[in-house]
């Protein structure tokens, strides 16, 4: 009788988009300095490379985010502690985003099917063994969470696949060219017409490099500072190990190991 062999892995998903948005960002990075380090003098820019790099930089953002909410999703799965009904009332019921945002109660859904500040926030109170007041792991309103807050809505601008009207403030310029002749332009680099904390153009279109670089920098350190406060609770290989078992006939097989891929950076 042949023998059956069968690969037991652990997928972990938040490890491929996370790994996903470096690999973005690495695209990115070389065409946005070409683009900046283009001189007007030798003519007009390639607007594929602009296109391209602005492309790359929309999939670093939305992999960024979407690997964060995953990581959360997977630390609790395999390490929560809470439940809903049983963590008390008194933090699930309170709002903790800034006033003249609409509330988020808590008490109906467990973690994973909560927004994702929300779950940042109690992620480490959820997986603790004992009570703890979420804001001791996070000020709410510190800037990184009222950061990721923005992250977020300007992430979910870009998925949820509905038209915005928006409108966006300019003027117009006039520059005399080399021949006397004048050249009029847009102006548009007005306050109101950038995110109000992370600066991201309103306009899906001008989100770049930068943008996604911060965004997946804010991410990186979100899931440390996590894995931190984790300590003693979750393993610290749990973000590169994805070990995978080989049985035969129901026995381990020896001496076999799948690869890490990632380096959790």
């Amino acid at each position: 009788m042949p023998s059956k062999l069968e690969l037991h892995n652990q997928e972990k998903p938040f490890i491929f988009l996370l790994q996903d948005a470096k690999v973005f960002l690495g695209l990115a990075k070389p065409l946005y300095e070409l683009r900046k380090s283009h001189d007007p003098e030798q003519g007009e820019f390639d607007r594929n490379v602009w296109h391209q790099e602005k492309s790359f930089s929309r999939a670093c953002f939305i992999m960024s985010i979407a690997g964060l909410e995953a990581f959360c999703n997977s630390i609790y799965e395999y390490y929560g502690s809470w439940t809903n009904e049983k963590f008390p009332e008194e933090f699930l019921k309170k709002s903790y985003r800034p006033k003249g945002m609409k509330r988020k109660i808590l008490k109906k859904s467990s973690l994973p099917w909560w927004p994702l500040f929300e779950k940042v926030l109690f992620l480490v109170s959820m997986c603790s063994p004992e009570v703890v007041n979420p804001t001791r792991i996070f000020d709410p309103e510190c800037n990184e969470m009222l950061l990721l807050l923005e992250y977020i809505e300007i992430r979910n601008s870009l998925v949820h696949g509905k038209i915005i009207k928006r409108r966006l403030e300019v003027t117009t310029q006039s520059v005399a060219g080399d021949d006397g002749q004048a050249t009029s332009y847009i102006e548009d680099d007005f306050p109101q017409n950038f995110w109000p904390i992370s600066k991201v153009p309103k306009f899906a279109m001008g989100l770049d490099y930068e943008h996604a670089s911060a965004n997946r920098e804010l991410v990186m350190f979100l899931i440390t500072q996590l894995m931190s406060k984790l300590s003693g609770i979750v393993p610290q290989d749990f973000l590169t190990n994805t070990d995978g078992v080989v049985y035969e006939n129901g026995r381990k097989f020896p001496g076999f190991k799948t690869s890490h891929f990632w380096d959790g950076k």
